[in-house]
């Protein structure tokens, strides 16, 4: 009788401990759309001086007096006088708190999330073997 507790027990633990060994998430593999932090917000930088000087006189700026994006379920969309880029069909990968979400054309984002509000962020592009290109880290601010 105790023999049989004993095998009975011993399958009973072989057969939960390889049903639950389910394949691992590979976390640097690429995920669909946008990060959920990021879906239907808006992110700028500080804004730039409303009024300026040009030789003696000042001047309203007519420039666009920051840059930033706005983010939705799969797309990207730019604003600023840098930038006149919209990412289609978007898929994100992170590490940490470094996100890099591309587009549909090699075009990407990179993130690196400080806080709930503030973030640094800035576009570049992706080669066909996944390196990265970005230019320098712009400090953004979370508005909606």
């Amino acid at each position: 009788m105790k023999t049989k507790t004993i095998i009975a027990t011993a399958l009973l633990t072989a057969g939960l401990g390889l049903g639950a060994s389910s394949a691992a998430a590979n976390a640097s593999s690429w995920h669909k759309g946008t990060p959920g932090f990021l879906r239907n917000t808006f992110y700028r930088t500080k804004l730039g001086p409303k009024y300026v000087k040009i030789g003696n006189q000042w001047g309203k700026n007519g420039l666009h007096r920051y840059e930033g994006f706005k983010t939705y379920r799969t797309q990207v969309k730019f604003y600023g006088y840098q930038y006149n880029l919209k990412l289609k069909s978007c898929h994100y990968k992170h590490s940490g708190h470094t996100y890099v979400v591309r587009g549909k054309y090699g075009y990407a984002l990179k993130i690196v999330r400080t806080s709930k509000n503030h973030l640094y962020a800035n576009t570049g592009n992706i080669d066909s073997s996944g390196k990265g290109y970005f230019t320098k880290l712009e400090h953004m601010v979370r508005i909606y």
